[in-house]
């Protein structure tokens, strides 16, 4: 959940900072549907919570994707903060069984 004590100014200063210390272009996310956890993993995440961890993480993403594009800022927190919590559990998955990684 975000914290409630950053306002929305603050947000807005972070990410001008952000995007000046950083210059980099942003980033394309699941272009054209390259990007799939889920066909990725297929051939060793077989067991059906690794299969639905992945099949959520794919959706978060192509939601985060959408809310970036077209969404406001308050879409892109709600999107990011449903992704980042999955890319964490499949970053855990892959420190748990490196070996099926």
């Amino acid at each position: 959940m975000p914290d409630s004590s950053i306002s929305k100014s603050d947000v807005d200063v972070l990410v001008r900072l952000a995007s000046t210390s950083f210059p980099f272009r942003v980033p394309v996310i699941n272009a054209a549907g390259v990007t799939s956890f889920e066909r990725s993993f297929k051939s060793v995440g077989s067991h059906p919570s690794t299969l639905e961890l992945m099949r959520k993480a794919d959706h978060a993403r192509e939601a985060l994707a959408t809310s970036l594009m077209a969404g406001t800022r308050t879409k892109i927190v709600t999107a990011a903060d449903i992704y980042i919590p999955l890319v964490y559990s499949v970053m855990v998955t892959c420190i748990a069984q490196p070996d099926e990684a």
